[in-house]
């Protein structure tokens, strides 16, 4: 009894441990992560895509998120394997006129290339969760070529799960070795919302290794295997937003009727005498009445009652929404940190926006999207793609080596909020040995190579046009605006 008591003591100083008062209503479960998806994965997808096919605000969202994460295109270069300078070039000219061509036809249908998969992928992965690569091998004139298809996580079952007799799992439809190793994914042929199949839908599973599928999704927590739409904690606020200003439209529309009620000070009950609405006519251009000898008793903007003698009208304005601007602006502030992307990126507004507080905005989102790009687009889509596409190589006689080369990924292009100070800023980094120039380079999307043999060719075609290449003109400093924003940067 001594122990329990003291356990109540240690629970209770701990508000958000309690479990009674005010805190007797909030549900908090003891449950595990994949058994917290076990029922929430189709409706959290459902919910986020209706959300993305009916919000402007949520499909804006999607497509900033995948377009700064995937953008352009992370691209690998090959690290250095020798110091022979010979060796190394010809090596980092082989890999990347191999990744080149994987590049431009990995897609099986042939509709997009490798970064424009990454986008879909991570469209895919922010609105519904997760996404999954699927490879298939092509063999061709004796050659090994790699194709890719990307599928909603919808196709791998969530309802699979089981233990099997040689120790290992399946854990919603991904089967685990007794060391807890991916070994397989048992997926639907076909999207189990598909309508237009011949034969109709069967719930036929598939097992497909997992040495050839990239299942891409945020991980949240220890033991989680599924994604988790990134909608999630925005979907009701979001919701009830969209809600909030449809009711808003709808008061503006009432207001523009002038809604009103119409009493008989006579009280006759004769309904022929009811008022009727000027411009609600029939073809004959009496007032237009309903079966019951009554006038259509809606109106429209523009309209104007004719009332008769004895009859009296009142108008019902609709109240005001006071401080509704604010409120939606508050709302919409909670759902874009849900989200994961910054308000004005996901509204467009700049209204209340400057210099500095979009600087600071850029600069926490684009650590966000530093660490998604690292997981996702690299860890777990991008090498095991460079790995697919080098093995392939060495198989086909084309890289000589004895093992695959490693990458060096780097990010596309973050865009400057103001270019002559964010570059005035990298250049006295760079000079107080802070940063290093091929650093500041790669924040162009470009690698300090290809900077180098952009900058080559430009020279030679200007001296074969028998231009001498002078010195650009130094850049008169931008006129400062004389606002406390400006002058405290």
């Amino acid at each position: 009894m001594a122990a329990v008591a003291k356990q109540a003591e240690l629970v209770q100083s701990y508000d958000a441990a309690r479990v009674g008062g005010r805190m007797s209503g909030w549900a908090r479960p003891h449950t595990s992560a994949t058994t917290e998806l076990q029922g929430a994965l189709p409706f959290l997808r459902a919910s986020a895509r209706d959300l993305v096919r009916n919000s402007p605000h949520a499909s804006r969202a999607v497509r900033v998120l995948s377009t700064h994460i995937a953008g352009t295109g992370v691209r690998p270069r090959a690290k250095p394997v020798s110091q022979d300078k010979e060796a190394r070039e010809a090596v980092s000219r082989i890999t990347r006129d191999q990744w080149e061509r994987f590049v431009e036809n990995v897609d099986t249908e042939g509709q997009i290339d490798f970064f424009g998969q990454q986008r879909l992928l991570m469209r895919a992965v922010v609105e519904g969760g997760e996404a999954l690569r699927i490879w298939t091998p092509v063999a061709q004139d004796g050659r090994l070529f790699w194709r890719a298809t990307i599928v909603e996580g919808d196709l791998l079952d969530h309802q699979k799960t089981e233990m099997l007799s040689d120790g290992g799992r399946i854990v919603q439809g991904i089967e685990f070795d007794a060391a807890g190793r991916r070994v397989a994914y048992h997926m639907h042929r076909w999207h189990p919302g598909e309508r237009y199949l011949p034969g109709g839908f069967t719930f036929d599973l598939q097992r497909v290794p997992a040495a050839f599928v990239d299942h891409v999704f945020e991980v949240l927590r220890p033991g989680q295997v599924r994604g988790v739409s990134w909608m999630a904690p925005s979907a009701t606020t979001l919701r009830d937003t969209e809600d909030l200003a449809e009711a808003e439209i709808v008061r503006k529309k009432l207001e523009a009727c002038i809604s009103m009620v119409v009493t008989n000070a006579n009280d006759d009950g004769d309904p022929s005498g009811v008022p009727a609405l000027a411009g609600a006519e029939d073809d004959s251009g009496a007032p237009l009445r309903s079966a019951s000898g009554a006038p259509i008793e809606r109106m429209q903007p523009g309209m104007v009652l004719q009332a008769r003698p004895g009859w009296g009208v009142d108008f019902n304005a609709p109240p005001a929404s006071e401080g509704l601007a604010e409120h939606m602006r508050e709302r919409l502030h909670a759902i874009a940190a849900g989200i994961g992307t910054t308000y004005f990126q996901m509204t467009g507004d700049l209204s209340q926006a400057n210099y500095s507080s979009m600087r600071g905005g850029e600069l926490e989102f684009g650590r966000l999207v530093e660490i998604w790009q690292a997981d996702l687009m690299i860890t777990q889509s991008g090498r095991p793609a460079w790995r697919r596409v080098m093995d392939a190589a060495r198989v086909n006689g084309d890289l000589r080596l004895p093992f695959s080369p490693v990458a060096q990924w780097t990010p596309p292009k973050r865009p400057w909020v103001d270019p002559q100070k964010d570059a005035a800023a990298a250049i006295m980094q760079i000079n107080a040995n802070l940063i290093s120039p091929q650093e500041v380079i790669e924040r162009t999307g470009q690698t300090p190579e290809e900077l180098i043999e952009e900058l080559r060719a430009w020279q030679e075609m200007l001296a074969d046009a028998g231009i001498s290449a002078g010195t650009a003109p130094e850049a008169s400093p931008a006129p400062q605006s004389k606002g406390t924003d400006d002058a405290a940067d």
